[in-house]
């Protein structure tokens, strides 16, 4: 049993070790930029499904309008820059 175990575990780690091997500096630094590529893509593609979900609702997007300062400038703005651009 123990000479089975011992070949089959010493083949798994010679492999592990030869797989380690190609990563150098160069080959790191790809594979972290290419993960770092899809997750990022998910997470955006994530974002953009929740952002057109949230502009079907016409309260939603007058609110996320409002946070982003795309909202209508009324002619009592709170500062002077406000104040001159609502007079324009």
């Amino acid at each position: 049993m123990f000479v089975r175990s011992d070949s089959f575990f010493h083949d798994i780690f010679s492999k592990v070790h030869r797989t380690l091997s190609y990563i150098n500096r160069h080959t790191f630094i790809s594979l972290a930029q290419w993960i770092a590529y899809h997750i990022l893509r998910h997470i955006r593609s994530g974002y953009l499904k929740v952002s057109d979900r949230a502009h079907e609702y016409p309260h939603t997007k007058k609110v996320l309008d409002m946070v982003k300062g795309r909202g209508e400038v009324r002619k009592h703005g709170s500062s002077v820059y406000l104040k001159r651009i609502s007079s324009e």
